[in-house]
């Protein structure tokens, strides 16, 4: 047996064999082992004559009957020299098979559905032996709720378990001593960090060990593209890169709404790093929640649930809305085609796009107003002014890292809810807009009527209203009705159109053109 035999064998030993061979190789005897795992003296025996098998230690040797044991423990010093300690491990300090660090994770009690997606994450982890898992997923959709559930499921598979919150902003160093902490110390801890990244790294390939990072995106800057480290926190992403390439018997378990660049590079579906997207909650687990909040009108429950694609919060969300507004009757709601979000909503889905780098904002909402889904060349065409290839590539990267948007058949579709907030949100920037040139006439503080083009065909075939997308132009119409049904507002609209006469295209973009579809809708609204 060569060396990465060897090693490859010795990396799948659960964390009990493992802590015999090495009390083995540091001179202790089965009753002293048997004392020190908590085990009898017959299971210690037990647990070395596997060990000679899975390290095919033969039984005899040229008609001799070889002593295997031995044989284990010299195969083991040539391979494994570090594993034979200077100070023999006493009881006292003897690893613990359960030493864990769950900090604040939260309880996972109530919990819905998400069956055949904790096969799969515990699949990779245990028994494909991944060292580095990424759970991605849209904000709302469960990523925390998910680890703590999987983390627990798996738990006895470990010898070593910390939870590690990015809530509370710990730089890489207080993640170290933490960890560290959970196994016995000779002495201090070193104050040098790349020490105590050489002790932790051992650590892994010592014991088995999971290490979960919760919310890896709140050390993530914004208004920059998805997974850019804040300054005083970019040593993590070394930190990850280390986990991901060395040889270790570890798993790094990371959930994020933002996905590091660094990570797409390193998977491998058949190698050791991995990502899984977290989808929303099927129809039938998803309506726990609605029963929960004691809604009526179940029948129709399915299209909620549907046109927010089971997203566990953003259902509450709503949840709580139709209960505040509607005395928790669904169907009023869907009347309104889904324009009455709530006000918790609406600040959460703020602060996903508020996030977001310049150029995906404008992508972000060209997306929304578009009736149907856009392709690449679409989208490059439709913003203004257009951006590179390069800049509206690296752009939609980072759209899809965030789980912001999803590709099919070679276009890009937005999550409902974000859709439906966009077009509010848009349509209320647009207004606010025409209110500030009619006050001061100065064209160059326009940004949505100058980069977006609002003007999108019809749908051919529209789909029942409970369940399409809110148009631009629905929004439009309502808010129309609300505030500019009458001619003083034609007129004041008409007077603006002297304003971008002999202009650069730059500094008018789209907005002259989106002021005269504009009155036109005004001009016909008011005819009809």
């Amino acid at each position: 047996m060569n060396s990465s035999e060897f090693t490859e064998r010795f990396q799948g030993l659960t964390p009990k064999p493992r802590n015999v061979l090495e009390l083995l190789l540091n001179g202790k005897s089965d009753d002293e082992i048997a004392q020190l795992i908590g085990a009898s003296a017959s299971t210690v025996r037990k647990h070395i004559q596997n060990l000679c098998d899975r390290f095919e230690i033969p039984r005899e040797a040229e008609g001799l009957k070889r002593n295997r044991r031995e044989d284990l423990i010299a195969l083991a010093r040539q391979y494994k020299p570090q594993l034979r300690q200077a100070s023999p491990p006493s009881v006292q300090t003897a690893i613990a098979t359960s030493s864990q660090d769950w900090g604040d994770a939260p309880d996972d009690s109530v919990f819905y559905g998400r069956t055949p997606e904790l096969a799969t994450l515990e699949q990779w982890i245990i028994r494909d032996r991944c060292r580095l898992v990424a759970i991605s997923g849209i904000g709302g959709i469960g990523k925390t709720l998910f680890c703590v559930k999987l983390s627990k499921q798996i738990q006895n598979h470990f010898s070593v378990a910390i939870w590690h919150s990015f809530r509370q902003g710990l730089v890489l160093d207080d993640f170290l001593d933490r960890f560290l902490n959970l196994f016995p110390q000779k002495a201090r801890l070193p104050s040098d960090k790349n020490e105590k990244l050489k002790q932790c790294l051992q650590h892994l390939q010592d014991h088995r060990c999971l290490l979960i990072f919760d919310q890896l995106d709140a050390i993530f800057g914004e208004k920059e593209f998805a997974g850019s480290y804040l300054e005083g926190y970019q040593d993590y992403e070394e930190f990850i890169k280390k986990v991901a390439e060395v040889n270790h018997q570890s798993c790094l378990l990371i959930n994020s709404v933002e996905i590091p660049s660094q990570i797409a590079l390193l998977e491998n579906q058949d190698g050791f790093v991995r990502q899984y997207k977290l989808k929303g909650l099927a129809v039938e687990d998803a309506q726990n929640i609605l029963i929960e909040k004691n809604l009526t009108g179940k029948e129709r429950w399915a299209d909620i649930i549907n046109f927010f694609e089971g997203n566990p919060l953003v259902i509450k969300m709503i949840a709580a809305t139709i209960k505040e507004l509607y005395n928790g009757d669904v169907i009023p709601f869907l009347r309104h085609s889904y324009t009455q979000l709530g006000r918790d909503l609406e600040i959460f889905l703020k602060d996903v796009l508020d996030r977001l780098q310049p150029l995906e904002s404008d992508l972000i909402y060209q997306m929304a107003i578009a009736v149907d889904p856009l392709s690449f060349d679409t989208l490059q065409t439709l913003i203004f002014p257009p951006p590179s290839l390069s800049e509206l590539q690296r752009a939609i990267e980072s759209l899809s890292r965030r789980s912001l948007i999803e590709i099919r058949g070679g276009k890009f579709i937005l999550p409902q809810a974000i859709v439906a907030y966009g077009n509010m949100q848009l349509v209320e920037d647009v207004f606010q807009e025409i209110q500030a040139l009619l006050a001061n006439k100065n064209i160059n503080s326009l940004k949505r009527l100058r980069v977006h083009n609002l003007i999108q065909p019809e749908k051919a075939s529209p789909k029942p209203q409970s369940l399409n997308r809110v148009s631009l132009k629905e929004s439009i119409k309502k808010r129309l009705d609300l505030t500019f049904f009458n001619q003083s507002w034609v007129k004041a609209l008409q007077s603006l159109l002297p304003l971008f006469q002999d202009q650069p295209q730059l500094t008018v973009g789209y907005s002259e053109r989106n002021l005269q579809y504009l009155i036109s809708e005004f001009d016909r609204r008011m005819i009809n």
